[in-house]
């Protein structure tokens, strides 16, 4: 089966093969075969992975839905049809989006997309689903307010009222030391 079949058979997922235990193996540069698998509750923990940070934690599944293809360059996007696709990833256990604030409409499809997950799927998968976003600011005197303000932005198009993940890219860390910023 393709890399894709989990796109369409709601009850399978990617699952790498283990890693092999000879560290000569490990050193391989081509990637290791993907399989799919049936989901079981056993399996669970084989498709999601728990990043912690002192006291935050955030569990994600280890294949996420790339969505720069939305920034353009690839035609007009239709929006149905990705809410679809969208829709078909999260059911079939592919529950994780990575999206930024410069990748078009990335962060509004993913907002339409977690109302219909809302609206017409369980509470155990509203629950699963994450959506994970950049920002990539200008080289601007970064202050408190306009980071809330951007994180805002990102808040509204995504239609979430806190962020599950932001990845900050800066042109320069120097700003970074003196910026203190409340948990959002």
């Amino acid at each position: 089966m393709s890399a894709l079949c989990a796109a369409y058979h709601p009850r399978l997922l990617l699952c790498r093969n283990p890693t092999p235990a000879s560290p000569a193996a490990g050193r391989r540069r081509h990637p290791l075969p993907v399989r799919c698998a049936t989901v079981t509750e056993e399996k669970r923990s084989a498709r999601v992975a728990t990043v912690n940070n002192g006291r935050d934690s955030l569990t994600i599944c280890r294949v996420l839905n790339g969505m720069w293809q939305t920034s353009g360059g690839w035609g007009r996007i239709d929006r149905d049809a990705a809410v679809e696709a969208m829709l078909r990833h999260a059911d079939a256990g592919l529950t994780t989006f990575d999206m930024a604030d410069h990748y078009g409409p990335a962060e509004d499809l993913y907002g339409i997309f977690i109302n219909r997950v809302r609206r017409e799927r369980s509470p155990e998968l509203l629950e699963e689903v994450k959506g994970l976003t950049k920002w990539v600011p200008p080289p601007v005197k970064m202050t408190g307010s306009y980071v809330q303000e951007n994180i805002n932005i990102s808040r509204k198009r995504m239609d979430v009222a806190s962020l599950d993940m932001l990845q900050f890219h800066w042109y320069s860390l120097a700003p970074l030391a003196s910026l203190e910023v409340e948990k959002c």
